[in-house]
């Protein structure tokens, strides 16, 4: 027992108890700053990816980017799923900025972190697919529905495109 050993010695060292106690006290407040420092932390590390898709919901678009960049930026060790999820707002926000290039790259960047056959990896898809609709670069369009039949052969939204396409260009019949 010589932690115990320890405060018997420093309660019975022969200080004032003034002094003991703003030792002591000083100790508690120390200990009492890190503990919220670590907790801070935690709940602002996890909730940066809620702040980006708030931003988004709120059309603060431009805001959610610089969000986005500082985190990519700054943290150094990121967690698959929150690289995924900023990396997905991060496209999002620049599709509806009209930069449809930066979308396509961050879209492409999150299909490298998804596994084959996963719905999310489907409306990863689909949303490429409909960015390069409004780029109007059909073939390209039509090649991301397909992967996603690929995949999932009863996907509506991929059918749907895919048929709207047809329409579009005229093969309706």
């Amino acid at each position: 027992m010589k932690n115990l050993d320890f405060i018997d010695k420093f309660l019975n060292s022969g200080l004032g108890n003034e002094i003991q106690f703003a030792i002591l006290l000083s100790l508690g407040i120390i200990l009492l700053l890190l503990i919220s420092w670590v907790i801070y932390s935690l709940f602002h590390f996890q909730s940066v990816e809620k702040i980006i898709q708030k931003k988004l919901k709120e059309n603060e678009f431009q805001e959610a980017i610089n969000i986005a960049l500082e985190f990519m930026e700054k943290k150094k060790k990121k967690r698959r799923h929150e690289m995924i999820m900023v990396l997905y707002y991060l496209a999002t926000a620049y599709e509806n900025t009209k930069s449809y290039t930066n979308a396509l790259k961050f879209y492409e960047e999150v299909l490298k972190f998804l596994h084959k056959k996963s719905k999310f990896r489907e409306n990863t898809l689909i949303k490429i697919a409909k960015v390069y609709e409004k780029l109007n670069k059909t073939k390209e369009a039509m090649a991301y529905y397909i992967m996603v039949l690929d995949e999932n052969e009863y996907n509506i939204e991929a059918l749907y495109g895919i048929g709207l396409l047809h329409y579009k260009n005229g093969n309706s019949k």
